[in-house]
């Protein structure tokens, strides 16, 4: 769960949100206040739906959503790195995310590294040789080698998140 801190009236929130192809869930609970929603959706907009029912059920579901939806990176101020294909090549391949239960594959196409999910697929753009960020949604990959310089998967950082390691399928 992720923390929402410095709401109004002195609140925070613990949220949780997740989906898949054809679902979108959120819960949202507000300990000080003792309110919370818990929202199941089966629709790929249903992030639009309960935008809707936080901000007319709760005080502050404005303020809950404002910060969000706001990415922790301002993805306009990094500067971009120039990463051979040689080295792009070693990170594609197929990937377990556990905590999304999904298996993801970073492909190469045409001189970009890409991040394919079964609804979605991103840019990811190279801050570092190892290190990339998408500027369509709060994520940082940052890839992991073994001793041998062999790519053994990466590190996701998703919305601020704490990074989890999700192994390189081979």
């Amino acid at each position: 769960m992720g923390i929402i801190r410095n709401l109004p009236n002195g609140e925070y929130a613990l949220l949780h949100q997740g989906g898949a192809k054809g679902v979108e869930t959120i819960i949202i609970l507000l300990p000080k206040s003792k309110c919370g929603a818990v929202i199941f959706t089966n629709s790929d907009n249903g992030d639009k739906v309960y935008s809707k029912v936080l901000e007319s059920s709760l005080d502050i579901g404005k303020d809950i959503l404002a910060y969000y939806n706001q990415m922790s990176y301002n993805p306009d101020q990094i500067q971009t790195v120039n990463v051979s294909n040689e080295v792009l090549s070693t990170y594609t391949g197929s990937f377990l995310i556990e905590s999304f239960q999904m298996t993801v594959k970073i492909v190469l196409e045409d001189n970009i590294l890409k991040l394919q999910t079964p609804d979605v697929e991103m840019i990811l753009y190279p801050e570092t040789e190892t290190k990339f960020f998408a500027k369509e949604e709060d994520l940082i990959i940052e890839f992991v080698e073994d001793a041998s310089k062999k790519n053994i998967g990466f590190k996701m950082t998703f919305r601020g998140a704490k990074p989890e390691f999700s192994k390189k399928r081979e």
